[in-house]
């Protein structure tokens, strides 16, 4: 990833589509058994993946066309994606302590739902997310601010992207070192 300036619209769509279909691979992979495998006291597999799938729907809803309207004008320009991470990280290291209520929290219904069921959920939620590529202009990633994020205030499009990517990786990467995990 470009960590010195601005992607454009076309490098984040790449990045992007790359994360999402390495969940997908990896919802090919990943056994039922362990899907809702305990993990000490953590998110199962099951559990998290569905926390991945509201939050990345939930963005999707948010660069939504029905959702521009929700847009505010901003004549601040987007952060570069390693300065947007490195805030997004220092921000929920000073709190990790005292993480609030998750909104994206899986629900005990998601927890009934099986691998299968879920990719069918992911593959629909990624052409969402994919989709909403279609409908942005380059210049409608900046100049508005989409969202008012708890930990980093007002972000523009750009930057629900930058942290859809980055959030995707790390749920992908966490949910792989899950799967390797024996419980003890």
């Amino acid at each position: 990833l470009k960590t010195s300036e601005n992607m454009t619209q076309a490098e984040l769509k790449t990045n992007l589509a790359d994360k999402l279909q390495r969940v997908a691979e990896f919802l090919e992979a990943v056994a039922e058994a362990d899907w809702h495998r305990s993990q000490n006291g953590k998110w199962t597999i099951g559990q998290e993946f569905e926390h991945l799938r509201m939050s990345t729907q939930g963005m999707a809803f948010l660069l939504s066309v029905a959702n521009r309207p929700n847009w505010r004008p901003t004549d601040r320009t987007s952060r570069e994606y390693q300065a947007f991470l490195s805030e997004y990280q220092a921000a929920i290291a000073a709190i990790r302590d005292r993480l609030p209520n998750n909104p994206a929290a899986p629900s005990v219904e998601s927890d009934a739902l099986t691998v299968a069921q879920q990719a069918q959920r992911w593959a629909k939620t990624t052409q969402q997310v994919l989709g909403v590529f279609d409908s942005l202009a380059e210049p409608e990633l900046e100049g508005s601010t989409v969202w008012k994020h708890p930990l980093l205030g007002p972000v523009t499009a750009r930057e629900v992207l930058y942290f859809t990517t980055f959030h995707t990786q790390h749920h992908h990467g966490s949910m792989v070192r899950k799967l390797t995990y024996e419980t003890k």
